[in-house]
């Protein structure tokens, strides 16, 4: 569902400083959207992570943007003129960006997401990260199955049913993506913020995973994919991130979209 607003893919580089587990999100505040890095989490500035891809869906409508700009004091703060009415999905693809990461820092890293070793004796890996956030945001009641549809971004957890009005106590059925395939023996990591409480999930053949929704509160659920490269003159590994933002309702809350 991509507008005819053109877009370049720009190739970054950058250093160590930014870790591979730092991985960028979402998180709706009001009418903003804030970018957000690492855990726990600080603040991203938007002209430093430049999108190839920006979108607003809902309420049977999808607005596209090639490229996004701060306004105000805050760098990492997207104002949004209005919501979608009930119920919105808002998510960013980044430019892809080579970064070098610390070989000791990086076979640590990867270690639980590929059987492939890092080569040894090296003592900097070249990674080629290709990130994709998404956020559901629930401004009221109503709203259409934006929640719950494919979104088509490079990588992508998607959420099979609303997260927005599921209450504590029931689970959420989330699929991985990465280029439009789902994404079978994938590692999902799932965080309650407030409690601080972490699930770690494997997705089924289907690509899919049960999350719990142990807490009402705010979610953040990552997904990262590792792959060795060969013949690459720039990067010796790709490594794809995609995370989900979402606030799951207290039991006595939970309405129908």
């Amino acid at each position: 569902m991509r507008s005819v607003c053109s877009f370049a893919l720009a190739l970054l580089v950058t250093t160590g400083a930014a870790r591979a587990q730092e991985a960028l999100c979402l998180i709706g505040d009001g009418n903003r959207i804030l970018l957000q890095s690492g855990l726990p989490a600080k603040s991203a500035s938007w002209a430093e992570h430049p999108v190839s891809w920006f979108f607003i869906r809902g309420d049977g409508t999808q607005q596209n943007f090639s490229q996004i700009a701060a306004a105000g004091d805050d760098a990492s703060a997207f104002p949004v003129a209005e919501l979608p009415r009930g119920s919105a999905v808002i998510g960013a693809d980044f430019a892809p960006r080579i970064q070098t990461i610390p070989a000791k820092e990086w076979e640590a890293f990867v270690k639980a997401l590929t059987t492939v070793a890092p080569e040894r004796g090296a003592q900097q890996v070249k990674v080629r990260r290709i990130e994709s956030c998404k956020t559901i945001l629930r401004s009221g009641p109503g709203g259409d199955s934006s929640p719950v549809g494919k979104t088509g971004q490079a990588v992508e957890i998607r959420s099979l049913m609303d997260p927005t009005v599921t209450p504590s106590g029931s689970d959420v059925a989330l699929r991985a993506f990465s280029d439009g395939g789902k994404v079978a023996g994938g590692h999902l990591t799932a965080r309650h913020i407030q409690s601080g409480r972490v699930q770690e999930l494997t997705t089924n053949t289907e690509g899919i995973a049960n999350l719990h929704i142990s807490d009402a509160g705010l979610w953040r659920i990552e997904f990262h994919r590792a792959t060795k490269l060969a013949g690459d003159p720039e990067a010796e590994w790709e490594l794809r991130t995609a995370t989900l933002t979402f606030t799951s309702p207290a039991a006595a809350q939970a309405e129908k979209p």
